[in-house]
């Protein structure tokens, strides 16, 4: 893609986001209350059209089901690379279970990035994935391009992009929102959040 836009939709709220558990491979599926949160925002007609898109997910459950309710049953691509961060031995746990726990300290307070979950990945690993992920979208598609994900990868793919002072964190999007990004020259110029129509530069 030279010229066009990317939508990238986190999933609604899980059964995971209800109960607060850290988890990313963890395969949940959509809560009801994601499921109606969906239906309430597609009724107010925030989602872009998918006609003419390529349609992507993840391939996790939450992200097919978010797509479903969105879309319908329209044909999609999967693209594993977008998955959200493996957590290893700390997936479905929550910050109590694990807050005494010298690897879950080490992991929550490294400023490199370098270190990860026994069993899981590191914040850069994850990163040079998904990032990798999104390079393969831009290479492969000849049109506009919907992916359905994960909170944490559209994160890590703007906070690169886009880079500013704002951090991680403030590209997280809610559940069942995401950002529309431009793209210009094969890059990521602009994002604009797709509950709105302000957008973010660099």
């Amino acid at each position: 893609m030279t010229d066009g836009r990317i939508h990238l939709i986190r999933h609604s709220e899980s059964t995971g986001t209800e109960r607060r558990l850290l988890y990313g491979s963890a395969d949940l599926p959509l809560s009801e209350n994601g499921v109606c949160l969906l239906q309430k925002l597609k009724a107010a007609g925030i989602y872009p059209k998918a006609a003419g898109c390529l349609l992507v997910t993840s391939g996790m459950l939450r992200a097919d089901q978010t797509l479903r309710e969105i879309y319908g049953s329209v044909p999609f691509a999967v693209d594993t690379g977008l998955r959200e961060m493996a957590l290893g031995e700390f997936e479905c746990k929550t910050h109590a279970d694990l807050q005494n726990e010298p690897a879950y300290q080490r992991w929550v307070n490294d400023p490199t990035g370098d270190v990860s979950p026994p069993g899981g990945e590191s914040v850069n690993e994850f990163a040079a994935r998904v990032n990798k992920a999104f390079d393969a979208l831009l290479l492969r598609a000849d049109r506009d391009v919907i992916a359905v994900c994960h909170g944490g990868v559209i994160a890590s793919i703007l906070s690169k992009r886009l880079p500013s002072d704002k951090g991680f964190y403030a590209w997280l999007p809610a559940p069942a929102r995401g950002f529309s990004l431009t793209v210009r020259g094969g890059e990521a110029v602009s994002a604009a959040p797709i509950t709105e129509g302000k957008e973010e530069t660099p």
